[in-house]
């Protein structure tokens, strides 16, 4: 990318701010980051703040939280490797910052977790089919992605459609560079409806290319580690998608013996689209990134 390239602006898909997200579990030095990318400490601080809506400490800081507090509810880690792997430095430090974010604290979340174990019920009329949980392995793969900001709920043109300002826009940009891809779409969501506020949800569009890219903004390059992942097939309209997704971590957590969710960002690949009057026929797969059980803060997966 070229220095106005990086310069350009500083939006939601900026791959700097896309590097930041995938090393929340490292001891991230910002200022060398911003250096790399052609920033001044002070102008990263003011771009970032502008385009981001929160400074970068209270970013990384949030999205530590949000991963440490999934960890915290459907894992046997304990809170001090949990710490740990998000980047706290040790479990009081922890364990303040995370009563402070979400009011209880890790101890007392668990609990209520493991108190709660069930299902919202599914008040749709549609009707939708799903597949029997199964654990898959994935290999690594190299993404082209776009990143779309808001609540899961706002509607969503399907891959490839007209309107549609992704996955079109992805292929486009591959053709026009040259590099070799598929057009299978894949759908990335990190945040948690109801802990993540609305505005701050990232949602990451994404294809498969041949090779590491360097994407121009919108556009970034996101390496899948690939790893083993729980995957459900879904029939049916998108409004039921959550189904799939309720489904997938009761079967992850029936398998809690050998399997353990790690944290990492769940996805959907979208097999089968049909936007017009079959909905019924549309056919998703969800995956979530499981580790085998004991080894919960292993990195894989898209991050």
């Amino acid at each position: 990318m070229s220095e106005h390239g990086a310069r350009a602006g500083f939006g939601a898909g900026h791959p700097l701010l896309a590097e930041v997200q995938r090393r929340l579990d490292d001891d991230i030095d910002l200022a060398a980051l911003a250096e790399r990318f052609g920033y001044s400490p002070f102008h990263f601080h003011r771009m970032f703040t502008k385009g981001v809506g929160e400074t970068p400490k209270a970013h990384v800081a949030r999205l530590r939280l949000e991963k440490a507090l999934l960890l915290v509810a459907v894992t046997r880690a304990t809170f001090l490797d949990i710490a740990l792997a998000v980047g706290f430095e040790n479990h009081e430090t922890f364990t303040r910052a995370f009563k402070r974010q979400f009011g209880m604290t890790p101890r007392a979340l668990r609990g209520n977790a493991r108190n709660s174990r069930r299902r919202p019920s599914d008040s749709s009329e549609e009707t939708y089919t799903l597949s029997r949980p199964r654990f898959v392995s994935l290999p690594s793969k190299h993404l082209l992605a776009m990143r779309r900001m808001g609540p899961y709920t706002e509607p969503l043109v399907p891959p490839y459609m007209d309107g549609d300002p992704y996955w079109n826009h992805l292929v486009a940009w591959a053709e026009g560079h040259g590099v070799g891809h598929s057009r299978l779409p894949y759908g990335f969501f990190p945040d948690m409806p109801g802990i993540t506020p609305p505005e701050a949800m990232r949602a990451d569009f994404c294809i498969e290319v041949e090779c590491k890219v360097t994407g121009d903004p919108p556009c970034f390059y996101a390496p899948f580690a690939g790893g083993t992942f729980a995957m459900i097939e879904h029939r049916g309209p998108s409004s039921t998608l959550p189904q799939a997704y309720f489904a997938l971590v009761d079967a992850i957590l029936a398998a809690s013996n050998r399997f353990v969710l790690n944290g990492c960002s769940p996805f959907q690949i979208h097999r089968e689209v049909h936007p017009d009057a079959d909905l019924g026929v549309s056919l998703t797969e969800v995956y979530f990134p499981v580790v085998r059980a004991g080894r919960e803060t292993a990195p894989i997966g898209y991050t």
